[in-house]
């Protein structure tokens, strides 16, 4: 046997790591893993020191960028619904203010409506106090 450098799950963080695999260090044929990481060197019979094989190494990779694409996708997804939220808040306000607005300008409308009426009327009853007036001359 020989010492080897392979992809191995870190028995600790079980973070695929480059780990060193030393033939005969603890005892014959009896492998040591080192994980340079930490620093220690670690019994794969005693600790969860697994290979990881070429296929797998390469869909782990490929699962890996699956998931930061779906993790990247979420990310604008919730930045979209977000900014819609946003969005119909301000409409909504908008909407509100203009609802305001609206009535302000309303009851402003019929206030000059009512002065106007009031004017005509008021104009109405001199010009007929002018017609009484002068209908009660000879």
């Amino acid at each position: 046997m020989s010492n080897f450098s392979a992809l191995t799950f870190h028995p600790v963080t079980n973070i695929i790591e480059m780990a060193n695999w030393m033939d005969d260090y603890f005892g014959k044929h009896h492998y040591g893993v080192h994980f340079s990481s930490d620093g220690v060197t670690y019994d794969p019979f005693k600790n969860d020191c697994e290979r990881v094989y070429p296929k797998a190494a390469n869909r782990i990779a490929a699962l890996e960028a699956e998931c930061n694409h779906l993790r990247n996708q979420h990310e604008r997804d919730a930045r979209i619904l977000w900014e819609r939220d946003e969005l119909q808040r301000v409409n909504d306000e908008l909407a509100a203010a203009l609802r305001e607005v609206a009535e302000a300008h309303f009851d402003l409308s019929l206030h000059k409506q009512h002065d106007t009426l009031s004017h005509l009327k008021h104009n109405a009853q001199k010009a007929l106090a002018k017609l009484d007036g002068a209908d009660d001359k000879p």
